[in-house]
């Protein structure tokens, strides 16, 4: 039986574009989609991909939860105490029983978006980083340019998407030393569970509820089998790069937890050597390509 995926690519759809505010909020969204695979960009400084959608696989990578505030957090800082009923017993919402152990960082709002190429730089390698502000500057038919001033210098971002493969393109101008990094959250169905690993140069670092550190990297793999199909993570130059699970803390009758909300991959580029381009990619399979 010939996959969808094999149909799709014998159609050879051609790459159509579209700008619309979806959401509302002021803030263009840029939707690129070529009959496999659709990047949603939005237009708000920081450039990121929202959404990421496989139609052969049916799922949206970039379908993550941000952490914010929530009024049941207040539990936490001492300011809410549970109060008996009339028989003297408690709600199940009202006591605070915890099923992780959960600290004040884990409730902390997330600063910025949860996206697909979330960007910060530092012009010392050994300093801080700080976002990227980025102005869009050109829109084709398959593709998106923005810019951001950093300092002296010029950061071009190109967000590409051809076939099953989306691309994300950086160019600095002048070329000048520095720290660049990255940041891709992927929502992957098998989240913590048993069915969802890491497969880098034919071993397996982890699950995806774990922490893995790669130094040097140009190639890793995120097989899902409760998908069915796998991301590969493509870089050039070669990046540091850091994966965890990126969680969420939520209530429920049986305590407070932690939830798994995607895989965070940070990748970072150290300019002690100056870089004129980073190319970053994910693609999407249906099948696995690699076997541990």
């Amino acid at each position: 039986m010939v996959s969808l995926e094999a149909r799709l690519d014998g159609l050879q759809p051609r790459p159509w574009l579209e700008e619309r505010d979806l959401d509302l909020d002021g803030k263009p969204e840029i939707f690129l989609q070529n009959g496999i695979v659709q990047a949603v960009v939005r237009d708000d400084g920081n450039a990121p991909v929202i959404e990421l959608d496989s139609y052969s696989l049916g799922h949206n990578f970039a379908d993550t939860l941000s952490r914010r505030t929530e009024h049941y957090y207040s539990k936490f800082s001492g300011e809410h105490h549970a109060q008996a009923q009339h028989d003297g017993i408690a709600s199940a919402h009202d006591r605070v029983r915890m099923k992780h152990e959960i600290s004040a960082t884990d409730i902390e709002p997330d600063a910025r978006p949860r996206g697909l190429f979330v960007d910060s730089w530092c012009a010392q390698p050994g300093g801080n980083v700080t976002p990227t502000d980025y102005e869009r500057v050109e829109t084709t038919g398959d593709a998106v340019r923005f810019r951001s001033r950093l300092g002296q210098a010029t950061l071009e971002k190109r967000i590409e998407l051809v076939h099953n493969r989306l691309t994300a393109t950086y160019r600095f101008e002048p070329i000048s030393a520095g720290r660049f990094e990255t940041r891709i959250d992927l929502a992957m169905p098998s989240c913590d569970g048993m069915l969802g690993r890491y497969v880098h140069e034919g071993g397996i670092p982890g699950g995806f509820g774990q922490r893995i550190e790669v130094e040097a990297l140009t190639t890793l793999a995120l097989e899902d089998a409760l998908l069915g199909g796998l991301v590969v993570l493509l870089c050039s130059p070669p990046a540091h790069v850091v994966g965890q699970p990126h969680l969420t803390v939520s209530q429920s009758e049986d305590g407070f937890e932690k939830v798994m909300q995607a895989v965070t991959l940070t990748l970072a580029w150290t300019m002690e050597q100056p870089i004129e381009e980073i190319i970053v990619a994910l693609e999407i399979h249906r099948q696995p390509i690699m076997q541990a």
